[in-house]
């Protein structure tokens, strides 16, 4: 992140603080213009279970503290070769990689600074437990948990299948209502995905177009249900992620 974009996002964020707390969100989605990565960063740091009650200099001790972001060439966890920045949002980062072990490609998900509180590191985790426990082709498989130390700073990193395609949000946005024709098959794998993350006691939580990865397999485009961030055990006791 550089200088001036994170002047601009400790100046948006003193501004959003001096605001009622119930208009503040409108505030800052009208003050980011537009911007929806700068929005979303805006607004998880406000999520901070303490913002209130911190002085300014804490936005750069926090970016000072911030988790590794990581470019090509890089290895992460000791195995994860990285080979470039696949997307971001206002708290994850998702790379392509390479496991260098196993010898296949793989997608790695990790935090950025804004989000990297215990809280989000805990759901990290519990992504990792709870769609390791569905398998399915409709679904995308979750391979592993592993810990980044370089240092000078720690970070979480949950691998998992690499998905080539657009997802069924950017289709949608692109072309409009699908035919009828052409959208039963993907509601039928999303449905059969969905299914089997309930049977093994998965709930997503978060099901969306923008969690939904088009994928083509032996010439056919399949629907594969991504990013199980805020699921939970269907039971009341959620597995434990210590």
């Amino acid at each position: 992140m550089n200088a001036d974009r994170w002047q601009r996002i400790q100046q948006l964020l003193e501004d959003a603080l001096a605001q009622p707390d119930p208009s503040r969100d409108d505030f800052v989605a009208t003050a980011c213009g537009g911007d929806p990565v700068l929005l979303a960063e805006v607004r998880s740091l406000l999520a901070a279970p303490v913002v209130d009650q911190l002085p300014t200099r804490w936005l750069r001790e926090l970016e000072n503290r911030r988790p590794p972001r990581f470019v090509a060439g890089d290895r992460v966890a000791g195995r994860y070769v990285v080979h470039r920045l696949l997307g971001q949002g206002g708290a994850g980062e998702v790379y392509e990689a390479r496991d260098e072990g196993l010898s296949i490609p793989v997608a790695i998900k990790t935090l950025t600074h804004a989000g990297s509180t215990d809280a989000a590191v805990q759901r990290l985790k519990l992504e990792g437990i709870l769609a390791r426990e569905v398998w399915h082709p409709n679904v995308c498989r979750v391979y592993d948990l592993a810990r980044h130390d370089d240092g000078d700073a720690t970070a979480w990193v949950l691998t998992m299948e690499l998905l080539r395609g657009p997802t069924l949000a950017a289709l949608l946005s692109r072309r409009g209502p699908l035919p009828l024709a052409e959208a039963l098959p993907l509601v039928e794998q999303m449905a059969a995905g969905l299914g089997a993350a309930h049977e093994a006691g998965v709930v997503h939580r978060d099901f969306k177009p923008a969690n939904v990865m088009l994928v083509e397999r032996d010439g056919v485009e399949q629907a594969v249900v991504t990013d199980f961030g805020t699921a939970r055990a269907a039971t009341d006791a959620a597995p434990a992620c210590a």
